[in-house]
């Protein structure tokens, strides 16, 4: 990027992204989303951003069984419990595109139940990915719109002092200018809250997305590490590339649990209660050895609970 950019140049790429910014709110319908789409790839370009290595010792997912299986289901093979197929991914996401697949994760399990809001008697299941060898990742931090005031703030105003003393060395002002617009532009791209079921109101943190993995740094950054929106942007969730996924992380622990209180049910918040517990795997098979699991139930009172649920364990 040049570093003499005219007044006039930082006004023109300010209206476009206030022309993209009109998109965020109305949805997007399907002959938007090709021009939009085309529109980004002839007028958006990464000229700096922050990129860090950094080891994530342990990731949790929770998984909504139904939502795999079809019923409350327990779900046997380790590969249910990771991405999905790219054959499967038929909408956008905020980290991925159709056809797309990334490993969604977080850092704590009820950061984990509201983002995925299982509902009242659904069986879901926790689990536990660790970096045994310590392996960092190359990732890109998500991080102009978190609030003070909270305990990740520490390395929030890192990467935000970083950056802003990075714009300032490499760039003149009319340049920094537009550098730091398209910054915001992104950081509330992933901010976005999406309530409707339209998943193209995705479609700029996707797209952004898919540059960063695949096409910024020659395609080697592993991760995207990005706010929780659910949490109001005050924690972070994480977006791995299957491929960097597979190479670094393994499965730990399984749990088992049905949701008894949840907030679709009228509750304030979620509790569950345990079924099971398993720490025991054959790797080379994916399959999850159940039948060495650790029960988390009263046996006396489980069968009653099976029926009030319509669970099957089998």
């Amino acid at each position: 990027m040049k570093s003499d950019l005219t007044e006039i140049e930082v006004k023109e790429f300010k209206n476009l992204l206030e022309y993209f910014q009109k998109f965020t709110t109305g949805g997007i319908n399907s002959t938007e989303e090709k021009f939009l789409l085309q529109m980004l790839d002839h007028t958006i370009r990464f000229y700096t951003y922050l990129v860090y290595e950094g080891v994530f010792d342990r990731i949790e997912r929770i998984t909504i069984n139904k939502s795999i299986l079809g019923s409350n289901k327990r779900i046997k093979n380790i590969s249910f419990l990771r991405y999905p197929p790219v054959n499967v991914v038929k909408k956008y996401g905020r980290c991925n595109l159709p056809n797309q697949s990334i490993f969604y994760g977080t850092f704590a399990w009820l950061i984990a139940m509201n983002e995925m809001r299982p509902n009242y008697g659904d069986l879901i299941t926790k689990t536990i990915w660790v970096n045994k060898n310590k392996i960092p990742l190359k990732y890109f931090p998500i991080f102009l719109n978190q609030p003070d005031g909270n305990f990740i703030n520490t390395r929030t105003m890192k990467y935000t002092d970083d950056f802003f003393n990075q714009v300032e060395k490499i760039f003149s002002k009319n340049a920094r200018d537009q550098v730091i617009g398209l910054a915001q532009f992104i950081s509330d791209s992933y901010a976005k809250r999406v309530e409707t079921k339209n998943d193209r109101d995705y479609l700029f943190s996707a797209y952004f997305s898919n540059k960063i993995l695949y096409d910024f740094e020659k395609g080697q950054i592993d991760a995207i590490l990005y706010p929780s929106v659910k949490e109001r942007l005050s924690f972070e969730n994480i977006a791995i590339k299957p491929s960097a996924f597979d190479k670094v992380y393994e499965l730990s622990e399984v749990h088992e649990s049905v949701v008894v209180q949840s907030p679709s049910h009228g509750d304030i918040g979620y509790f569950m209660e345990g079924i099971a517990e398993c720490k025991s795997f054959n790797y080379s098979t994916g399959e999850i050895l159940w039948q060495n699991a650790t029960p988390r139930y009263n046996p006396s009172e489980f069968e009653n609970k099976k029926r009030l649920y319509y669970l099957d364990l089998d």
